[in-house]
Order: structure tokens, then C-alpha cells, then sequence
């Protein structure tokens, strides 16, 4: 799983969430020529008007309220149409809060649009606001994950299926396109605590998420492993991904990918206390000063 260059270095991704929407096409398509693996986007249904910062102390919050956030599977639409071979991911949208016939018809209609270059990020979310807003029960919100993921895996997998659970009730049906990706796109699943990483090793083609240093990623990938191993899932092709907010350097990423990282997503861009906020930048040069420090 190195990169081309044979340096050591996990695969480099970058998220796009700074980045203005008028500018994200081209922001994909330089780091596609520059060699960068692939490009992410999150997820935010709203911004309150409340202090956000106040409510979730020790949360770093990185938007304001009307933040022009973008909806991920859409904006990707257009950076598929604007790139051809780098990958597409999201990091994460927030399943619980979604309906799964429509995301699965998302998602299949984007790895097709796309060539098959879709990743899946997707997690529970931290903000109990954005669960009223949508009407969604956050205190069920772990169980409406792992059903959510078995139904979309499910539906693309190109066989006839129905599902009937705690939560959603899907009738006997065939789905169609199957995605270019066999059996379904990659889906990466994250959080930190203990129900979260038993639901990724078991449910999910990988990990994805924050972290602090590369010794606190080796606990987490340790036991994502020990989880697989024991439930007798394979290893070899569980991807970790990590979000750093910083553009980190050549020896950090070694020292990652040395305790089992596979891609890296860098934010290059920063502002005066760490990353700027959401859509608010079309600098596209912290990306060749990026691609210059590691050598791409």
C-alpha cells in the first residue's frame, strides 16, 4: 500500500471542506494532476444559531452558523465529472439521519457516474441538533447505523433482498444498477469507543477518523485487527484512513503508515488558529506546496 513514489507513505487524500464551491472542481482536478490519491468532503445538515462551542465543550467545531457547506454525494457528482481517475470519498455523511433506499440510489448512481471510484465515509455524527431537525431519535442511533448499512449493502449487492428491523422495513425488491465496485463501494465506518469499533471490524471494509498522534491511531488499529481476527474477517484489505486538520510532514506520515495507516486525509489549508472553515477558500497553491513537501 505505498504510494508510487515508494517512499513509505500511506496513500495521500485531501479534504476539500475549506474549499469554496465554485472552486471545487478545480481544486479536484489539480490534486488529480499532482498525484494526490483522492478527495473528501463531510457532512453537516445545519448550522445553529446557538453557540455550538458552548453546548459541546472540548468539541472542535469547525463551522459558524450559514457556513455554506455543500451536500457531499452531489458536489462529488461534479468533482467526478471534472476529474477521471482520482477517488471520491465522504468524511463522513451522518446515515442515521438519511433515508437508505435513497442514499443506496445515491451512491449507485455516483459509482457509476464516477467510473467506480466512490468511498464511502460514514459514522453517527456528534450533533444531537441535527437529529431534532430531522426528526431522528438520537438515542437510537447506533442501531439505526448498523441496520442502515446492512440494508444499503444489501440492496447493491445485485441480488433480491428485503430486510425487516427495529427501524427500517424494506419490501422484497432488486436494485439496479449494481454499483461498478463488487460487491458494494468501500464503506468506512468511524468513531473511537468501544461499540463503534466493534461496529466497524464487523460491518465495515475499513475505519475512518481523527486522531491525535501515531501512537493513539496503533491502539485503535490494534484493535480493529483483534476485532476482525476474532469474528475470523479478514485483515489484509481493512483500510484505516485518518483526518488530520493540519498539512503534516514527511516523518509523521511514515511513523503512520509504519502503525498500519493506509491513507492519510490532509487539509492543507489553514487559517490563524488551524483549518479555516467550510467553503470559504479557492487558494489552490497549499496544494502544490503540499505535493512539494512529499515529493508527489
Amino acid at each position: 500500500m505505498e504510494n508510487e513514489q515508494g517512499l513509505g507513505l500511506p496513500k495521500i487524500g485531501i479534504n476539500l471542506v475549506p474549499v469554496h464551491v465554485g472552486s471545487l472542481g478545480a481544486a479536484a482536478q489539480t490534486a488529480e494532476e499532482l498525484g494526490f490519491e483522492s478527495v473528501w468532503l463531510g457532512e453537516h445538515v445545519i448550522t445553529p444559531l446557538s453557540d455550538v462551542s458552548a453546548a459541546y465543550p472540548g468539541k472542535a467545531v469547525n463551522f459558524e452558523p450559514g457556513s455554506p457547506l455543500v451536500e457531499p454525494l452531489i458536489a462529488l457528482s461534479h468533482i467526478a465529472a471534472a476529474t477521471s481517475t482520482i477517488r471520491l470519498g465522504t468524511s463522513i455523511v451522518c446515515l442515521p439521519l438519511r433515508d437508505p433506499l435513497l442514499t443506496a440510489r445515491e451512491i449507485s448512481t455516483l459509482d457509476h457516474l464516477s467510473g467506480g471510484r466512490i468511498e464511502l465515509g460514514a459514522g453517527l455524527g456528534w450533533m444531537r441538533e441535527e437529529y431534532e431537525a430531522m426528526g431522528r431519535d438520537w438515542r437510537t442511533r447506533g442501531s439505526r447505523l448498523e441496520e442502515f448499512v446492512t440494508v444499503i449493502t444489501g440492496l447493491l449487492a445485485g441480488e433480491p433482498f428485503q430486510f425487516s428491523g427495529k427501524h427500517f422495513e424494506i419490501p422484497p425488491m432488486l436494485f439496479g444498477p449494481t454499483p461498478l465496485q463488487s460487491p458494494h463501494p468501500p464503506i468506512h465506518l468511524g468513531g473511537q469507543g468501544p461499540k463503534a469499533l466493534a461496529r466497524c471490524a464487523a460491518l465495515a471494509d475499513g475505519w475512518i477518523g481523527g486522531a491525535k498522534s501515531a501512537d493513539t491511531v496503533h491502539e485503535i488499529v490494534d484493535e480493529l485487527l483483534a476485532l476482525r481476527r476474532s469474528a475470523g474477517l479478514p485483515t489484509d484489505d481493512f483500510d484505516i484512513s485518518v483526518i488530520v486538520l493540519h498539512p503534516p510532514t514527511v516523518t509523521e506520515l511514515r511513523n503512520m503508515r509504519a502503525r498500519g495507516v493506509r491513507r492519510v486525509i490532509v487539509t492543507p489549508w489553514q487559517g490563524n488558529d488551524g483549518p479555516p472553515f467550510p467553503g470559504i477558500t479557492g487558494d489552490l497553491a497549499p496544494l502544490n506546496a503540499l505535493a512539494d513537501e512529499l515529493g508527489l
